[in-house]
């Protein structure tokens, strides 16, 4: 590799010194708020990776006033921010690596002004994705001799103290602020493309399994990624025929009580039912979900049994919670006259 510029190895430095120190700050086990460090200071740290590569590559990363004249800041130069930094980058606007740096563009901004540590787990994946995205764009641009990776560690977990943070954090769930923070995400994450959001580059996401030493030397690494690519087609059904058997239930704790799934199907199917036709959450919504078995029996030993794309158990508030997809389901359904009459159990 030819020779790095100053300018280029200094933006280099302070790069890695903030990726560094992100997740430093984000391994700590005490930081109440670990996302918002975490996010500046990998924002930092993106944005001087770019513009390093910008100034190797001869490119001008300052915004301009007009063709010959450009803005200033204090006397400064006004460089490219991470989003416009990104995009000039990133050309592709689905590019997953892009999607992902402007979602905590827009992250930042809403959570700027908000403590909300409880958003913590929601969005791990997209944390992740952002560092390992920096590690493949650093070493790929200036060689493996500029990776972090050998600084870092996997950040260990006691199970225990875990679980009962999750529940705190269940618990505080229903403040404003986390609602409007979480619907941003929500919206953003619905907006993507298919690709897009199932790409590991946009949402890393893992499952830790034991790993058996067989033999002598099979345990020298006590963990080790797996490289994979999803783009070919046995690769991925391979390990998809693997997650069987392991995949953990995705509970959403922002489902709908029975009274409010019994409501939402009464009133698509009003107008295509007899008169005086109603939908009870005690008795009508009690026997779909009996007869579809979408959840245990009430007493059951194990509850959290259910059919999780339309139920799910919520283990905090020891109650079951229901998805859209149930009431779609349903609202489908039950416009079968036969298939109603039996699930009524009506002669």
């Amino acid at each position: 590799m030819s020779r790095i510029k100053i300018k280029a190895g200094k933006l280099l430095e302070k790069s890695r010194d903030s990726a560094l120190l992100a997740v430093e700050i984000y391994n700590k086990p005490r930081t109440a708020f670990r996302s918002n460090g975490y996010i500046v200071l990998m924002s930092i740290a993106w944005t001087s990776l770019l513009h390093a590569i910008f100034e190797k590559k001869n490119i001008s990363y300052f915004y301009k006033k007009n063709k010959v004249r450009y803005q200033m800041i204090d006397g400064e130069r006004r460089s490219w921010d991470l989003a416009e930094s990104a995009k000039k980058y990133f050309t592709d606007p689905n590019s997953p690596e892009r999607r992902n740096l402007e979602f905590f563009v827009k992250l930042r901004n809403k959570i700027e002004h908000r403590f909300v540590p409880e958003i913590d787990k929601d969005i791990f994946g997209e944390c992740q994705a952002m560092l390992i995205n920096y590690e493949d764009t650093i070493t790929k641009e200036f060689g493996d001799n500029f990776a972090v990776s050998e600084n870092l560690v996997f950040a260990l977990q006691f199970s225990k103290i875990l679980h009962t943070k999750q529940n705190d954090i269940v618990k505080s769930k229903h403040s404003k602020e986390y609602r409007e923070v979480k619907k941003f995400i929500n919206q953003y994450r619905g907006n993507l493309k298919k690709e897009v959001i199932e790409s590991m580059n946009y949402n890393f996401r893992v499952y830790l399994i034991p790993k058996v030493g067989n033999h002598k030397n099979s345990s020298d690494f006590t963990l080790e990624f797996i490289k994979y690519d999803p783009s070919n087609p046995a690769e991925s059904e391979k390990y998809q025929k693997l997650l069987v058997g392991i995949k953990e239930k995705q509970v959403s704790y922002e489902g709908f009580k029975a009274g409010v799934v019994a409501k939402a199907v009464y009133e698509k199917l009003k107008d295509k039912m007899p008169p005086n036709w109603k939908f009870s959450p005690s008795s009508s919504h009690v026997r779909c979900w009996k007869y579809y078995k979408a959840r245990p029996e009430t007493g059951s030993k194990t509850p959290e049994n259910t059919k999780i794309e339309y139920c799910f158990w919520n283990k905090t508030f020891r109650q079951y919670g229901f998805t859209q997809k149930w009431i779609d389901f349903l609202v489908k359904e039950l416009q079968d006259k036969e298939k109603y009459k039996k699930i009524m159990e009506i002669k």
